[in-house]
């Protein structure tokens, strides 16, 4: 959030209801809650390196160097994605409890 300086994005966990409805509607093919990040722009479902893109472009533009690595092949980048979410916590570190955003960010999150 802190990236997204024109504050064009919303967001909301996987556990809420607007994810639940979003993901069990049928719509985007899904049997069972994903175990990725999701990006929806309004008419398409992102899931994994793809979201990470979509998410990048919309809070930056064309001023972060890490869009131009969508020229990989979409199975090496989502390789490259699952190693990464498999080891977060061993490298980056993990919480006892999640964030609690300031009162100002309240309003971007949905359900």
């Amino acid at each position: 959030m802190k990236q997204d300086i024109h504050k064009r994005l919303s967001f909301a966990t996987l556990q809420s209801e607007f994810a639940k409805q979003m993901i069990h509607s049928g719509k985007f093919g899904f049997n069972k809650t994903p175990e990725s990040v999701l990006f929806f722009d309004g008419e398409r479902l992102f899931t994994k390196s793809e979201a990470v893109f979509e998410a990048l472009k919309q809070s930056k533009g064309r001023k972060c160097w890490l869009i131009y690595l969508r020229m990989f092949p979409k199975f090496l980048r989502d390789f490259i994605y699952d190693i990464i979410a498999r080891n977060r916590y061993k490298w980056f570190g993990k919480t006892d409890s999640c964030m609690v955003p300031p009162e100002n960010w309240k309003e971007r999150f949905l359900g």
